[in-house]
């Protein structure tokens, strides 16, 4: 019974390697392709908008932390992917952040890319409630055809 156990451990085993392994480089591949194509999204906002109150609360509901100076994050991006808004004077920008543990891929977030879609819809849905505050135009996703939306 045992002989014919082994088998199947040692081709499980192996087949969850060659999946994770080729799972991790298809990741790869397309984040690349990612950043070079739609490096990052970038949207005119009020003066102050950065120091605005509104944005502060906005910003802790949501759950970004400041990380650096005029750098908010959202999550940790460990083997996941995080998002990163910056101030850049009256622009933001904001990228979604895939991490490799040995390197980091940033794209905009509303890239049409499939990976991460809906997590990223719904972090443009609560960006766009800020905006919308704002009075500023919504962010759609992009078309694979359609480079306005992006800073190349």
């Amino acid at each position: 019974m045992q002989g014919d156990l082994l088998p199947i451990v040692i081709g499980s085993i192996v087949g969850g390697l060659f999946g994770g392994i080729l799972s991790i480089v298809i990741l790869w591949v397309m984040s690349n392709k990612a950043q070079r194509t739609y490096p990052a999204l970038s949207i005119p906002v009020p003066n102050g908008a950065r120091y605005s109150p509104d944005f502060e609360l906005w910003a802790q509901l949501n759950k970004y932390r400041r990380t650096e100076e005029n750098c908010y994050t959202k999550g940790r991006g460990l083997l996941t992917s995080s998002t990163e808004i910056r101030f850049h004077g009256n622009e933001m920008e904001i990228v979604e952040v895939v991490n490799f543990l040995f390197a980091k891929r940033r794209f905009a977030i509303n890239a049409p890319v499939m990976f991460g879609k809906p997590v990223r819809r719904h972090k443009i849905k609560q960006i766009n409630k800020l905006l919308t505050h704002w009075q500023c135009p919504p962010i759609e996703f992009g078309k694979p055809s359609d480079g306005l939306r992006f800073n190349r």
